[in-house]
């Protein structure tokens, strides 16, 4: 069949424009159950959309339960689906799994602004001209161009962590660069300290590359630098931590607890890597260990969680030149170069205030959600920080972490277990949740409310979740 659908040009992003329009014309008659879709680069150049926007469009239509796909043979209005976006909106599961800066900005755009994706269209324009679209073209210097380390010098000063633009490299994310300094800083059977609970990534990169974790034991502030010191005497080569919003936690690690960790990492001869990718949504903490001990910290942050997670730019930096070496022969023999489009694209928006202007708007968005988040879980255990993209529950007594995640997800909300960041062989009875994963402020409102619904259901279940 044909289906051209008509879609409102200022409904933004424009993936869901298309899915309201799929809605719309299952409701009034002109597609039905059973109805073929045109292949998606049809509606693409029908729309004069990326291919892209359409492929997400369908994506979220299939989660919506308004489509199915079928490999081979193409695109169908479901067959027994909820038509109405409406409804479909209220059923389906919201998947707060993933630790995303808010896409949907909300009030927080500012008005008459472009949007980011705008901001995008044009940048890629003027990066498409003349001299520097055949700069985009080479190979890049190793660990990025001059303009492409000034940027992430610029970058990482606004965390107040000043170094020479020659000892900052631009990787491909903060998981590359956290993948890089594992590689060359660590060798197999090394220890690798880290928070209890920890980020994930980490767990997998440790596993593939053969080194092995040790954990650290952490309080409502962070590192116990009492512990750390303990932890130390299995001779680690590394602590990985991330002082500022930490991921899974939210915890913010005090300026006096930072300067006990710093000084018992100069007493052992420990060096610190410093995972710092939600520093800049930080308006009040402390400055990073970088700024406390340059010789022993090897910084990381992005852009990932407070701009675009798109943007797959990282910044990986050091005082020390030794180690810089060592860094840059380890993007040598990974990636060679860094991503030169995103790279320029992200280097460009940090030097033209379009970073800071996403910032802050992803920032107050992120405030807004968490307000009523807070609220509407008054009475449990929560650690969360204003600024943090997600908070991290305690479960109350009667609950485990399976059980609650297993009825969460039938009560229409999916949640990360504490499983997943766990670097002690026992995991504690909490959750992540990830409030900037949802599409808008309606959809975070709608999963905290399921959350709290599921938290209540405690006391109906009987011995099954106890």
């Amino acid at each position: 069949m044909i289906w051209q659908p008509t879609i409102d040009p200022t409904h933004r992003p424009v993936y869901q424009a298309i899915v309201s329009a799929l809605a719309t014309d299952v409701r009034a008659g002109r597609l039905r159950a059973g109805d073929r879709l045109p292949a998606q680069r049809a509606i693409a150049r029908s729309l004069g959309v990326n291919l892209t926007t359409v492929m997400r469009a369908i994506a979220e239509a299939q989660r919506r339960g308004l489509v199915s796909a079928r490999r081979g043979r193409g695109t169908y209005v479901h067959a027994g689906g909820r038509f109405s976006s409406a409804e479909a909106d209220e059923t389906a599961v919201i998947d707060l799994t993933s630790n995303l800066p808010p896409e949907d900005w909300g009030g927080a755009h500012p008005e008459g602004q472009p949007t980011l994706a705008e901001r995008l269209s044009s940048a890629v324009v003027e990066l498409s001209r003349g001299d520097a679209a055949r700069e985009l073209l080479r190979y890049p210097a190793r660990g990025g161009s001059a303009a492409d380390r000034h940027a992430g010098q610029a970058w990482l000063a606004r965390r107040s962590v000043r170094v020479d633009a020659e000892r900052v490299l631009v990787t491909g994310g903060a998981d590359h660069a956290l993948f890089l300094a594992l590689l060359a800083l660590t060798k197999p059977g090394d220890t690798i300290l880290a928070e209890d609970l920890t980020y994930p990534g980490l767990r997998a990169m440790v596993a593939m590359l053969g080194r092995r974790i040790a954990p650290v034991r952490t309080d409502t502030s962070g590192i116990d630098p009492d512990a750390l010191r303990a932890a130390c005497r299995a001779k680690p080569v590394l602590l990985f931590c991330s002082p500022t919003i930490q991921n899974p936690t939210a915890t913010i690690l005090p300026l006096e607890r930072r300067k006990a960790v710093v000084a018992v990492a100069r007493e052992v001869g420990l060096l610190m890597l410093e995972d710092d990718v939600y520093g800049a949504l930080a308006i009040d903490a402390p400055a990073p260990l970088a700024t406390l001990a340059p010789e022993r910290v090897v910084y990381v942050t992005s852009l990932s969680k407070c701009v675009a997670p798109g943007l797959r730019v990282g910044y990986i930096a050091t005082a020390d030149d030794a180690l810089a070496e060592r860094l840059g022969a380890a993007i040598r023999g990974t990636t060679w170069t860094p991503p030169t489009l995103t790279t320029a694209v992200a280097g460009r928006w940090i030097m033209d205030g379009t970073a800071d202007l996403a910032l802050d708007a992803v920032r107050r968005e992120i405030e807004t959600r968490l307000a009523f988040a807070v609220r509407a879980l008054a009475g449990y255990r929560v650690l969360s920080y204003p600024a943090a993209p997600h908070l991290w529950l305690w479960l109350p007594q009667g609950w485990t972490r399976a059980a609650f995640v297993e009825r969460a997800r039938r009560n229409g909300v999916a949640v990360l277990g504490s499983d997943a960041f766990a670097s002690t062989e026992t995991a504690p009875e909490g959750v992540r949740v990830c409030l900037g994963a949802a599409r808008d402020t309606a959809e975070a409102r709608r999963a905290v409310a399921r959350l709290a619904m599921t938290l209540r259901e405690v006391h109906h279940l009987g011995p099954a979740v106890v």
